[in-house]
């Protein structure tokens, strides 16, 4: 058997190498070969049967400097690659003065990490002592330690590869952090991007990015509030007047740029015609001219005066006016969206299963997000014709889940007229 795995070995250019690596290739060969053909393999009731709805706020809460005391660094590789590490530990120490920092590491590390004066703690599991992947045994042995270490305010994986993400699973962490990972393996809270080899950057230098990365996210308060000041600066100075009564005003802009991203324009009419039963809304119209024929759309079907269409009408300055008065805007993943969460707006986005949410998730004060966690998730198709399973990704959005999360949002301001014949 080994003299064959080295033939093939040696047939694929690798002449001298221990037979464990060759496993290990073929093993992570069809484990991502399956991945990739995942969707394809599944038939669309499977796929249904997978659908998770989640409505996710972002919480600043978390990401508040004086709530991180506890710290996990997880270094699962060898003696070099926690040298390597040192400088953006050193970063975090230094973010996080006042903060207890713990390292759960191999066996071999121990000596070096307790003598370096950089951990308060350091915890020992039997991690990937091959060097070429953990197995499974390793891995129910480290996940049945990581179970028992206790809880965390931060952990953060500083491996660079995937093949340790499997750890922050099993880890009680308010927030999880590393390198990108595939949500089946771990959802991260604070996530950075995968490093191409063709960038040659070194180790060290992706992870003092992490280091600078994490950071960042606890200063986001500060980030965020010099954008909302710039745009109601320019609010201030494209002043349009919406009509200042009592009324709750809900804005609405029903197009993205390309279809794959939209939630189905039936699905706004009737979610329109459910919050206008409601005896205290005004909605708001807001788009391009090239989002005209869903408002016109809408409109038409609804005929009410209490619908404003603005669509078309008003310029990126004159929007960023109107939406700072608005008590809530539903949007996609667009630059109207984004806007209106920068503006303190009280913002909900329906994300599709097209773009990357870790990176392109509008970021504000208040705002909510609604998606559906699907397998063929971030697919990148550009058309909706392209999709094999009908865009459950937006199709599988009730109507009755996204008014619920409006009115969780205007703290249930959304007041039936229970007299209304």
């Amino acid at each position: 058997m080994i003299f064959y795995l080295k033939k093939i070995y040696s047939f694929i250019g690798f002449d001298t190498a221990h037979p464990n690596t060759l496993l290990y290739f073929i093993h992570t060969t069809l484990k991502n070969t399956y991945r990739f053909f995942f969707p394809k393999n599944k038939t669309k009731n499977a796929i249904f049967n997978h659908l998770q709805i989640n409505a996710i706020k972002n919480d600043s809460e978390k990401f508040e400097k004086n709530n991180i005391n506890k710290i996990l660094i997880i270094k699962t590789d060898h003696i070099g690659d926690l040298i390597l590490a040192i400088p953006s530990i050193v970063l975090l120490r230094s973010y996080f003065s006042s903060a207890k920092f713990s390292l759960i590491c191999n066996e071999i590390n121990k000596d070096f990490a307790v003598s370096s004066g950089l951990f308060e703690d350091v915890i020992i599991a039997p991690f990937d002592k091959s060097r070429f992947g953990p197995t499974l045994q390793e891995k129910n042995e480290s996940a049945n330690i990581l179970k028992k270490i206790g809880q965390f305010d931060l952990a953060i994986d500083m491996k660079v590869d995937h093949s340790s993400r499997y750890t922050l699973k099993h880890i009680d962490a308010n927030l999880k952090c590393g390198f990108y990972a595939n949500e089946a393996e771990v959802e991260l809270d604070i996530t950075c991007p995968d490093i191409p080899s063709e960038l040659e950057i070194h180790n060290q230098s992706a992870l003092t990015l992490l280091a600078r990365l994490i950071i960042d996210n606890f200063e986001k308060n500060s980030n965020h509030e010099s954008t909302k000041q710039t745009l109601l600066n320019i609010a201030r100075k494209n002043n349009v007047q919406i009509e200042n009564n009592s009324t709750i005003k809900i804005g609405f802009n029903f197009g993205a740029g390309n279809e794959a991203r939209c939630w189905p324009e039936q699905n706004f009419l009737y979610l329109i015609e459910k919050i206008l039963k409601t005896n205290n809304v005004e909605i708001y119209l807001f788009g391009s001219k090239s989002d005209l024929p869903k408002s016109n759309f809408i409109n038409s079907s609804i005929k009410s005066d209490k619908i404003v269409n603005l669509t078309g009408k008003l310029s990126i300055p004159q929007f960023i006016s109107a939406i700072s008065q608005i008590d809530c805007f539903i949007g996609h993943d667009t630059g109207s969206t984004h806007i209106a969460a920068s503006t303190g707006c009280k913002t909900i986005c329906i994300f599709s299963g097209l773009g990357l949410y870790y990176r392109f998730k509008p970021i504000g004060d208040n705002v909510i997000t609604i998606r559906n966690k699907t397998p063929c998730l971030h697919c990148g198709i550009s058309k909706i014709k392209d999709c094999n399973y009908d865009h459950i990704c937006m199709n599988g959005i009730s109507i009755e889940t996204v008014f619920s999360v409006i009115n969780s949002t205007v703290d249930n301001a959304l007041i039936y007229d229970f007299f209304e014949k």
